[in-house]
C-alpha cells in the first residue's frame, strides 16, 4: 500500500506542479518579451519530472515508481486532452473574455507588455483580470492547435487534486481504497 501511496502522491503532484511550471515559464517568457508558446507545456512537464527526480533522495530505488508516475501522468494529460476536445464551451463566460484572452495570449499577446485595444466592452477584463488559468490554457492551445483543448487543464488539476486527496486518504490507513475514492 505504502508504494502504491507515493505513486498517488507523485502523479498527483507532478500533475499540478506541470500547471504551476507552465504558468512560471510562461511568466518568465512574458518578461524577456517571448509569448506563448507550444513548447512551453512539454517543457514543463519534463522539468517537474526532472525536479521530483532530482530531489529524491533513494533516486536509484524509486527509478521504477518514477516510470509509472511518468506514464500514468501522460496518460492522464492525453486523456484530459481528449476529453477536453469532445465538447465545446457554451457557457457565457467561456464564450466572452475567457476563450477571448486565450485566444490573444496564443496569437502573441504579451500582458505584461500590452494592454488589448478596446475591441468590446469584454476587453477592461480580459486586460486587468488575473491571467492564471487563461495562461496555462493557452499553453495547451498553442500545443495543440485547437482551443478547446485548454480546458484540459481544468481535468489536469481535478485528476492531481484526486490523486493527492486519494494518497492522503489512504496513508492514514483508517479505511479502505472504496471509502477512500467514494470520499
Amino acid at each position: 500500500m505504502e508504494k502504491q501511496v507515493k505513486l498517488l502522491f507523485l502523479i498527483g503532484s507532478w500533475l499540478l506542479s506541470t500547471i504551476a511550471v507552465v504558468l512560471l515559464i510562461t511568466s518568465l517568457c512574458f518578461f524577456v518579451d517571448i509569448t506563448v508558446q507550444g513548447w512551453q507545456f512539454p517543457v514543463s512537464f519534463i522539468l517537474t519530472g526532472a525536479i521530483y527526480f532530482l530531489l529524491d533522495k533513494d533516486r536509484g530505488n524509486n527509478s521504477p515508481l518514477f516510470l509509472r508516475a511518468f506514464l500514468w501522468s501522460v496518460g492522464i494529460i492525453v486523456l484530459s486532452i481528449f476529453v477536453a476536445l469532445q465538447f465545446y464551451d457554451i457557457s457565457y463566460d467561456g464564450q466572452t473574455y475567457h476563450m477571448e484572452g486565450i485566444y490573444q495570449l496564443k496569437e502573441g499577446w504579451n500582458p505584461f507588455y500590452e494592454l488589448l485595444p478596446k475591441m468590446n466592452d469584454l476587453t477592461i477584463y480580459i486586460n486587468h483580470y488575473s491571467k492564471g488559468a487563461e495562461v496555462s490554457q493557452s499553453a495547451v492551445y498553442s500545443m495543440i492547435g485547437r482551443i478547446e483543448a485548454g480546458k484540459a487543464t481544468n481535468l489536469i488539476m481535478l485528476a492531481g487534486t484526486f490523486c493527492i486527496m486519494l494518497a492522503c486518504l489512504l496513508n492514514l490507513n483508517r479505511l479502505s481504497l472504496l471509502k477512500c475514492i467514494l470520499i
